[in-house]
């Protein structure tokens, strides 16, 4: 899959997918679009990439680094998100106000303390 077939009309919950990637690129709109790991990912202009999502299942994954993980697990554990080192599973059903906000948090603290792979 290319990039945009995890967008387009006909992809698995492409109304949240394109949700995440505007507010990927509300909080980061110079970001690149890419593939990696084989899902979507955003990467700095020197390559390195500081966000990652795919729907499952059962959810959204979003893929931050671990650093956001360690730092917010309070705040995830009071959003009653499940979550591992490198993952957070967004219920489909989480209101579209919360994922925006944490989406553009998760950007914003990648690219602001450097957490790229």
């Amino acid at each position: 899959m290319n990039f945009s077939d995890y967008f387009n009309e006909t992809a698995i919950h492409s109304d949240l997918m394109n949700f995440v990637r505007s507010s990927v690129l509300a909080a980061a709109p110079q970001a690149q679009e890419k593939i990696s790991y084989n899902m979507p990912a955003w990467a700095r202009a020197d390559g390195k990439t500081f966000f990652y999502v795919a729907p499952a299942k059962k959810h959204l994954g979003l893929y931050p680094h671990a650093a956001y993980i360690e730092a917010n697990q309070e705040k995830l554990l009071a959003e009653k998100l499940k979550f591992s080192k490198g993952a957070i599973q967004i219920p489909f059903d989480y209101p579209r106000e919360k994922l925006g906000a944490l989406v553009e948090e998760i950007v914003r603290f990648n690219l602001e303390g450097n957490h790229v792979r």
